[in-house]
């Protein structure tokens, strides 16, 4: 056989072992496992049940904690998402400093983009979180048929 024809045949069953390997881990979820609990401090905290003034709920997003992916065991991060139409006064702009107020009131610690939104950082019992808020203010960047501007807001899980 020449050495091209070997190269072929090795780099073939290579490929093929690591596909069956990236099935079998998939299958048996390699070691991976959800938790929980870290959603669950998410959504207990003042910040994941805070309502905006006037805000309607159009959309929540939540997902566990997850470690070891199927593949590389990469850990994803436990996340609360929650979008709400809020009313346009102002560009919603009052919707945006209420909840900023809201997450300073429930001891996130927060730092305001200006023309962005704020991002910050809590201490829960499970360990460490980030959260931003911030504001949808063209249709292309709100999901579905609400009309902006839409607050949204997100917690995640960063251990």
């Amino acid at each position: 056989m020449s050495p091209a024809a070997a190269r072929r045949r090795w780099v073939r069953a290579s490929a093929a072992a690591a596909g069956a390997l990236a099935l079998a881990c998939g299958v048996a979820a390699c070691g991976g496992h959800e938790s929980r609990a870290e959603l669950r401090a998410l959504q207990d905290d003042p910040l994941g049940r805070y309502s905006p003034p006037a805000g309607r709920l159009v959309r929540t997003d939540a997902d566990d904690e997850r470690s070891g992916g199927p593949v590389f065991g990469k850990p994803t991060p436990a996340t609360f998402r929650r979008l709400y139409a809020v009313p346009a006064t102002a560009g919603g702009e009052p919707a945006l400093a209420a909840t900023v107020a809201a997450a300073q009131a429930a001891g996130w610690s927060v730092q305001t983009v200006p023309g962005l939104g704020a991002t910050g950082t809590k201490r829960l019992p499970t360990g460490d979180a980030t959260m931003s808020v911030s504001l949808l203010r063209t249709a292309e960047q709100v999901p579905g048929d609400t009309p902006p501007p839409v607050l949204s807001l997100a917690l995640e899980h960063t251990r």
